[in-house]
């Protein structure tokens, strides 16, 4: 994940800030989104579909994908125009979305299904890196060692 991180500088510290939202519907579709975050704001490096087995899916927003409003049927995705993820069919008239959107403010997994007996999970992965933690630890150890000398050494 080191280089799917973006950073910025935060009282004297070189943070990197990175995630990756896993949904998976049956364990058979996984959608996965990951970002990273900097002072620009959250930028999504990638969205991947992975599928195994014959469930009808089709994707939703971003680079070949369908529109969510566009989608009919049983499951109403209007107002969601702004996510991307996934429209799987069970093959028995239900339906199952699962969608992302990330943004500088959040991170937004939305499910919605007519299906029943469906096994959903949604994982978040954030890793934080302080890139300069070692510079930051030799400031404190000089420091807490000059505070121990102030009333030793001559002025």
């Amino acid at each position: 994940m080191a280089e799917l991180r973006g950073g910025f500088r935060l009282a004297g510290m070189e943070l990197n800030f990175g995630a990756k939202l896993t949904t998976a519907i049956n364990e058979r579709v996984r959608y996965i989104t990951q970002v990273a975050f900097d002072n620009a704001g959250a930028r999504v490096l990638s969205s991947t579909l992975e599928q195994s087995g014959t469930d009808t899916v089709t994707q939703v927003g971003g680079p070949g994908g369908v529109d969510a409003a566009s989608i009919g049927g049983k499951i109403d995705l209007t107002g969601l125009s702004d996510f991307s993820g996934v429209l799987m069919s069970d093959g028995k008239g239900g339906m199952t979305a699962a969608l992302h959107n990330i943004t500088r403010d959040a991170i937004v997994s939305s499910l919605s299904t007519t299906a029943s007996g469906q096994s959903i999970s949604n994982d978040i992965d954030v890793s934080v890196q302080v890139m300069n933690i070692g510079e930051m630890r030799s400031f404190r150890q000089r420091g807490a060692i000059l505070n121990s000398l102030q009333g030793i050494l001559p002025r």
